[in-house]
């Protein structure tokens, strides 16, 4: 049996997933991830050439484990998106047909359908035109127009056929051609979304030095991704807050050096193994993650072991030491329970729905990353 996914069915979809953005129930969160390299013993790949994502479950949990920050994706940061097709001086554009398709292909391009033919186009004034006519000679498949003597009137409302003279001159003069062009429901510039082929969403959002400490400038980035309904830690509710903090902290009562983001480190006793994100000496607060990989949240026994208690933390390459404190208290707004701090949302809750490897991007407190995600229906 055959069958196509009609441009109707991808515009609907386009437009459910553009309006969920609105609903009270539903929150996306565009978040940043992956502060270590990428490695051939870890992912696979290396950075400069990162990785394809794999689209499975465990893929899906390791995500969270390297994840750094989160920023909602407001509504307001959603829009319907089209191709852009910029005018360039000398190219001939298709002209719109309404029965564009493989028996009928677009009369420049040889597209084989409305939306990837090129009947529209933009300025540098940032207008956009459709091309309604292009000087292509060929006519039209499907409606005709008899332009017999018999189907010609002399009024308006069709009333009074030609006769005599008037209907002899008609028919001794050269034949005519009528192509006529059927225009979407409403007509022409009703719905421009619509009509341009908009099943594309675009999500833009920005991760400025307002985010404070949930989203570190101290470290780069090599992962983009889009999480759906997340929870809050340790519990069931949606994640309500527009940014969220992803890494593990612990707050120090003393130390000795100064750590390195990315170094390994170990807890005596305990045997658990991290790498650094981020070191505020400030405050001093370690901010670490503990991937699924030897040397980087397991150790060589394979055993996934959390920081806990006061027993020192070493550095491996730094050989920087600190003694976690034992109080409760919040620090640079994050919260410490026994000298310790949480990541805000809830690890492999919601779904995360998109995910992109990059080469690293690196932060800092004077810049804004601009970031723009192009989902096609």
């Amino acid at each position: 049996m055959a069958a196509i996914i009609t441009e109707k069915f991808r515009l609907n979809n386009a437009t459910q997933f553009f309006e969920s953005f609105s609903e009270t129930d539903e929150r996306y969160y565009m978040f940043i991830g992956k502060a270590t390299p990428f490695t051939s013993g870890t992912t696979g790949g290396s950075d400069t050439s990162p990785p394809t994502p794999l689209d499975d479950i465990t893929s899906e949990n390791y995500r969270w484990d390297s994840m750094l920050g989160a920023n909602q994706i407001a509504s307001s940061d959603v829009s319907k998106v089209i191709n852009r097709r910029t005018f360039v001086s000398g190219t001939t554009y298709d002209m719109f047909e309404h029965n564009i398709s493989s028996s009928n292909p677009a009369n420049n391009s040889g597209a084989t359908n409305l939306f990837d033919s090129t009947f529209y186009f933009i300025t540098s004034a940032f207008r956009v035109y459709k091309v309604l006519y292009n000087l292509n000679s060929s006519g039209n498949t499907f409606a005709t127009v008899s332009l017999a003597g018999t189907n010609i009137y002399t009024n308006t409302g069709a009333s009074s056929l030609i006769s005599g003279s008037t209907l002899t001159s008609w028919n001794s003069a050269t034949a005519g051609a009528i192509t006529p062009i059927i225009s979407p429901k409403v007509g022409h510039g009703f719905n421009a979304l619509d009509e341009l082929g908009a099943h594309f969403v675009m999500m833009n959002t920005k991760l400025e030095q307002e985010e404070g400490s949930d989203i570190t400038v101290a470290n780069d980035f090599r992962q983009v991704g889009i999480v759906k309904n997340p929870s809050q830690f340790g519990s069931a509710t949606l994640f309500s807050s527009t940014t969220a903090r992803m890494t593990y902290a612990v707050l120090l009562a003393s130390n000795s050096g100064e750590f390195e983001v990315d170094e390994k480190i170990t807890q005596t006793t305990t045997g658990a193994v991290g790498r650094v994100v981020e070191w505020d000496s400030n405050n001093k607060i370690l901010y670490y993650q503990q991937e699924r990989f030897s040397d980087y949240g397991i150790d060589s026994s394979s055993n996934a072991t959390a920081f806990s208690s006061t027993n020192t933390i070493t550095g491996a390459t730094s050989s920087a030491t600190g003694v976690p404190s034992s109080s409760s208290s919040t620090v640079d707004s994050a919260v410490f329970s026994s000298g310790y701090s949480n990541p805000e949302m809830e690890p492999d809750s919601g779904d995360i729905i998109y995910i992109e490897n990059r080469r690293p991007i690196s932060r800092a407190s004077d810049q804004t990353e601009d970031i723009k995600i192009i989902v096609e229906f």
